[in-house]
């Protein structure tokens, strides 16, 4: 594996951890909206219980698009190690799934 490669693939590593990362984050968010829907549905507020809903919502969209582009970028990569058992560090086994 060359320099260039390795760095490539740190890179892109690096960039699947981030957007799970952020997937991570927008999901708390999302339940946390949830929660005070709930919170505000049983209070007998419904504006604000729906404002909440779609704040949920809008949230679990942002998480679903952040691990959509990790599943793509694994697919990218996963192609390119079947191709190329040294592209990517460690090899293709997956470590402890």
């Amino acid at each position: 594996m060359d320099e260039f490669s390795s760095l490539d693939a740190r890179a892109d590593a690096q960039a699947m951890a981030h957007f799970h990362h952020r997937a991570a984050q927008e999901l708390l968010l999302a339940y946390q909206s949830n929660k005070e829907a709930k919170r505000h549905h049983a209070s007998g507020a419904v504006r604000a219980a729906l404002h909440h809903a779609r704040l949920s919502l809008s949230h679990s969209w942002a998480a679903y698009a952040c691990l959509s582009q990790v599943l793509e970028k694994s697919s990218v990569l996963s192609a390119a190690s079947w191709s190329d058992p040294g592209a990517m560090p460690g090899g293709t086994a997956c470590k402890g799934h």
